[in-house]
């Protein structure tokens, strides 16, 4: 996914996000087949058509590693998960806030077809600067100082919920190659099987549960 330049906020310093999380699915799941897809950015209710054509392709699970606090950005991306069977598996975002009174998109949308996660610290509470939300976010799963390889080729390190969302997603691709039947709605039903009570979380900012570690399955 080399052609991920964001230009929004400088046309000399674009942001380069695709390369990065595409290294941690790499990593964690191998034999997993991307299909890379270019973020229409400024028209988001176009990742309706990115739904249809990753279906038309054969892919069975769309990580979605971005978001934004306009519910209208998202309605059409809502609609066509809904006649589509993908499991998307999207942000928290990264404000350090809560997304029940704050939302975030398309986390904050009430969808089965999604699963929404956040970064978590080691000890199973959300990382600093990470989103949480006891009605829409799902899954938290440690995605702090990950090693990661950008658009240079260059070894780095990077933290957030969107890594979180690749975490999670090469999880979920792991359990289909053994399971490679199973429906969306299995699916999440695996991944939330998965999840535990943090032990050091006691005031219910997740829906479901802590993964402590994505890798162990």
């Amino acid at each position: 996914m080399p052609y991920d330049g964001d230009t929004s906020r400088g046309a000399f310093f674009p942001i380069r996000h695709g390369t990065t999380v595409a290294s941690i699915l790499v990593r964690e799941a191998p034999d997993a087949a991307i299909i890379p897809y270019r973020h229409p950015r400024p028209g988001v209710s176009r990742l309706a058509e990115i739904v249809a054509r990753a279906d038309a392709a054969g892919a069975r699970i769309l990580a979605v590693p971005l978001g934004s606090a306009e519910h209208s950005d998202w309605a059409a991306f809502a609609k066509a998960l809904k006649e589509h069977d993908l499991l998307a598996i999207v942000a928290a975002g990264n404000e350090g806030r809560d997304i029940t009174h704050h939302p975030v998109y398309p986390t904050a949308l009430a969808h089965e077809n999604i699963v929404a996660v956040t970064s978590a610290d080691a000890f199973g509470r959300p990382a600093e600067g990470a989103n949480w939300g006891w009605q829409h976010v799902d899954i938290m799963l440690p995605a702090e100082n990950l090693e990661m390889l950008d658009f240079r080729g260059t070894q780095g390190v990077a933290s957030g919920s969107s890594y979180a969302v690749l975490r999670l997603t090469a999880f979920a691709a792991r359990v289909l190659a053994r399971e490679p039947d199973l429906t969306p709605g299995e699916l999440k039903a695996r991944l939330f099987a998965r999840a535990i009570a943090p032990p050091l979380e006691a005031e219910g900012r997740i829906a479901v549960g802590w993964i402590a570690d994505p890798l162990a399955d």
